[in-house]
């Protein structure tokens, strides 16, 4: 689903592909804290954390270029 708005030739493909991508990134994310709770030792609980975190913060970023984007 994230790739489909890269193969159109709307102009406005690319908020349609930030936003397939901010789902992705929510996903990953969810996932990622799954992962964390079910985690069964330290190290791989520290690393699901650090997932999640990247992804967290990857789906704020993106969403806050989509709302830049939206209101110029």
């Amino acid at each position: 689903e994230v790739a489909k708005p890269l193969m159109s030739t709307s102009a406005q493909r690319g908020g349609a592909h930030l936003q397939a991508f901010v789902t992705y990134a929510e996903h990953a994310q969810e996932l990622s804290l799954y992962r964390a709770h079910t985690a069964t030792d330290a190290e791989a609980q520290r690393q699901a954390i650090a997932d999640w975190v990247y992804w967290q913060h990857l789906a704020v970023l993106i969403s806050d270029a989509i709302s830049a984007t939206a209101t110029a």
